[in-house]
């Protein structure tokens, strides 16, 4: 601007030099008008464009301006967007997680139950057995100290029966269970008593019976 101004002074002063040197004095003052008007319009023009590029530079900052607003609304809304996913992931490996630990602990509290569910049935079985057994082993006992005591009470029924028999003077044929030859023995061994019938010493012969009968009953229960 200050170029193109000095341009015009310089080539309006050259002009009006010649004039001068012309005596065109009129010519001279026109010239100078001339000169006023065309800095006159150059201030104008400069002035305009000033105000142009100003008013492009504001636009432009504005433009600027915005698009920064915009820009960071765009960041700001993103972010939070962003931070929105990553607490909706987190929540959701959360869940996952915690499932995935209930899981877990259901598992191990089934394996834990059919543990002992199993520990419950094999003791279950264990006792069946031994009861069982035990209920066997009362049985067995139980009939043999039947079959013992029925024995003994046949035992003794016969020796008492034999032992009136021989009192009364006769020989009784009823069968006297025994365990070995000993009972036997003893009375065909013993002088007290007859075995063709009768009894020598009936005393001695109840003594007697009474004496095997005892013999007998240890080895019954011996």
């Amino acid at each position: 601007h200050q170029r193109r101004l000095q341009a015009i002074r310089q080539q309006d002063k050259d002009r009006e030099f010649e004039l001068i040197l012309g005596r065109n004095f009129r010519q001279l003052f026109l010239q100078r008008r001339q000169t006023r008007q065309r800095l006159q319009e150059e201030n104008n023009t400069f002035a305009a464009q000033r105000r142009e590029r100003q008013i492009a530079h504001n636009q432009e900052l504005a433009d600027i301006a915005t698009q920064f607003m915009r820009e960071r609304e765009e960041r700001l809304l993103k972010f939070e967007q962003d931070n929105a996913d990553l607490n909706a992931q987190f929540a959701i490996e959360s869940q996952m997680i915690e499932e995935d630990r209930r899981e877990r602990i259901r598992k191990l509290e089934d394996q834990r139950r059919d543990e002992e569910r199993m520990l419950a049935n094999k003791i279950s079985r264990e006792l069946q057995l031994r009861s069982d057994e035990v209920e066997e082993s009362l049985r067995i006992a139980t009939m043999g100290a039947e079959a013992r005591l029925e024995l003994e009470r046949q035992t003794q029924a016969a020796l008492i029966a034999q032992a009136k028999s021989i009192i009364a003077g006769g020989f009784s044929t009823t069968p006297v269970p025994t365990f070995n030859n000993n009972s036997s023995s003893t009375f065909n061994n013993n002088p007290t008593f007859n075995i063709t019938g009768g009894a020598q010493n009936p005393q001695a012969l109840v003594a007697l019976i009474e004496d095997v009968l005892f013999r007998n009953i240890e080895k019954i229960f011996g």
